[in-house]
């Protein structure tokens, strides 16, 4: 036996576990403590942001175990909502899945509550990100913005919208047991435009899992990608009068879409797509049928693109714009099962889950150092 190459292969199964994440994927919330909430419950979390006073939904799954680490959907409603809008499919049947969730509340009055995003105050590298002739703005309307030299494009608030969700998250992991690996960022509308944030803003981007998108676009100078490697799921509506999927025919600006009845300038789903398969190094794009899709006759032009340790996915829906349908849910929360080692979830909302949270194998997340180990130990065994 030759000590000085087993001393090495031991100090080598050391770093690869190190590294593979074999005890790191767990949430402080996984040693003990009193969690924020108890197993199906769902409580009001009432926090200060900036002098406001915002309230954000807890929902916990029904087999919520404080020493089993649970995927976590954080919920951004529209604009002008509030934390309520995710209703039952946050409050019981994602839960029900397996998901902890938590439905955040944006910034503003109670007629104005949103997210703050690039490109809301009105400019952006590509100019103004609204058509000043259709916009009017809403800057005197919001408390947290000081509004001199305020353009007609501005309509989003002016705090810092990606820092209460790091107060918060931070918060959760300290007291719930949370798969640090599967931490999702879903929004609807102006709350999917933040979501595209929170995929590029450095506090945020390397703590999350990937994003789901619904019916949302990032402002027209603002198509960034994410900043780390993630995973994407996006849902478009093909009649939807503020977030149009197609261009407006401007010539000079083929990848831009514009909202005739409020003005603003976006991306094409196209673009952000493009963008995103690019930052992530996807390479196999092709048509995608499964997570619950072909059960949907409303979907179309429905794509995936697999890149490393990431997935990027989207389809079109027949409709305008909406957030809180069957055909838009169930598909996003399967892809996210999916990227975890879960089964697919095999019942509509209407109907009682037959499957439990963590049925069926193992996370990926989970395997995946199990597979490093049993590469390093075969390594030791031919050294000795």
């Amino acid at each position: 036996m030759d000590f000085h190459r087993l001393l090495t292969s031991l100090g080598l199964l050391m770093v690869v576990l190190s590294i593979s994440g074999a005890s790191g994927s767990s949430s402080t919330g996984c040693s003990g403590g009193s969690p924020l909430a108890a197993a199906g419950q769902t409580i009001d979390l009432t926090r200060s942001h900036e002098g406001q006073s915002v309230t954000h939904k807890l929902s916990m799954p029904p087999d919520y175990d404080n020493s089993r680490p649970a995927p976590l959907i954080l919920f951004f409603h529209g604009w002008t909502q509030d934390s309520s809008y995710c209703g039952d499919i946050c409050s019981s049947f994602a839960p029900q899945h397996g998901f902890i969730t938590l439905a955040m509340q944006g910034h503003g009055p109670s007629t104005l509550r949103n997210w703050a995003v690039s490109g809301g105050q009105g400019t952006g590298p590509l100019g103004p990100t609204c058509d000043s002739s259709i916009s009017t703005g809403y800057c005197q309307n919001l408390p947290s913005c000081t509004c001199s030299g305020a353009t007609a494009c501005w309509w989003t608030s002016c705090d810092d919208s990606v820092a209460k969700v790091v107060a918060i998250l931070d918060e959760l992991q300290a007291s719930l047991c949370i798969d640090l690996n599967n931490i999702w960022a879903v929004g609807y509308s102006n709350g999917a435009m933040f979501s595209f944030e929170l995929a590029y803003d450095s506090r945020t981007a390397p703590r999350l899992a990937g994003v789901g998108i619904l019916a949302g676009l990032p402002h027209y100078g603002f198509n960034r990608g994410p900043s780390v490697n993630m995973s994407f799921f996006g849902m478009f509506g093909l009649q939807d009068p503020w977030f149009p999927v197609t261009s407006h025919g401007d010539a000079n600006h083929p990848d831009r879409t514009l909202d005739t009845e409020s003005g603003y300038y976006y991306y094409t789903p196209d673009a952000v797509l493009n963008q995103w398969e690019a930052s992530t190094g996807c390479t196999e794009k092709a048509p995608v049928t499964e997570w619950g899709i072909s059960n949907y006759n409303i979907l179309s032009n429905c794509n995936r693109c697999a890149g490393p340790g990431v997935q990027i996915a989207s389809c079109n829906f027949n409709a305008g714009h909406e957030g809180y349908q069957e055909y838009e849910w169930i598909p996003m929360l399967n892809f996210m099962r999916n990227m975890s080692g879960m089964p697919e979830i095999s019942v509509s909302w209407t109907g009682e889950s037959q499957s439990s949270s963590r049925e069926g194998g193992s996370s990926k997340a989970a395997w995946k150092p199990l597979q490093l180990g049993f590469w390093a130990a075969g390594l030791m065994a031919s050294w000795i």
